[in-house]
């Protein structure tokens, strides 16, 4: 049997703590994306000059999202995780944003304590510095600006509680839609 990346599973703890695969490293200009069909991370575009990702982007594998995709996570750490790797994460809060006319869901999380201890005492997306959560902010808020040809709008913040909901839709979307 031929296991694909996107077929992993969440992980052994959902929703407290969550498997990423990295697509987009911390302080990259290059944005790479999983290929579904190939079972591969690619490259998908490459951002204006000096612009980078304030953050690691991956996905969670085994979900789906409302809008057909696994569902997305933004790792918050100074770390550069090289895509392809799998992190254990610990879901701190999410972030709603259209693209173009798709309502997309941002899970935001730390990495578990176990990778890096300074995480321990975040539970929440408000345990986080506020200056993170502006560069995330900020950084959706101009995508347009980087080079990448989409309309973006972040609509809100939520919190932990309400990223282990929506972690737990998409495991269930995911697996009903495999069914078939």
């Amino acid at each position: 049997m031929n296991r694909r990346l996107r077929d992993l599973g969440a992980g052994n703890k959902v929703p407290n703590y969550v498997y990423v695969v990295v697509e987009t490293p911390f302080n990259s200009r290059v944005k790479y994306k999983y290929d579904e069909d190939l079972d591969l991370i690619v490259v998908d575009k490459v951002l204006s000059d000096g612009t980078t990702y304030p953050f690691n982007q991956g996905f969670i594998p085994g979900t789906r999202d409302e809008d057909g995709e696994a569902l997305g996570v933004i790792i918050s750490s100074n770390e550069i995780f090289l895509p392809g790797v799998l992190v254990e994460t610990k879901p701190i809060g999410l972030l709603e944003i259209v693209y173009e006319d798709t309502l997309s869901i941002e899970i935001i999380a730390v990495p578990h304590e176990k990778i890096n201890s300074l995480y321990s005492g975040i539970r929440d997306i408000s345990d986080l510095p506020k200056e993170f959560v502006e560069k995330i902010t900020n950084f959706f808020s101009n995508y347009h600006m980087y080079g990448i040809d989409k309309w973006v709008s972040l609509r809100r913040i939520g919190g932990a509680q309400e990223a282990r909901e929506k972690i737990l839709e998409a495991i269930k979307r995911y697996s009903a839609r495999e069914k078939y």
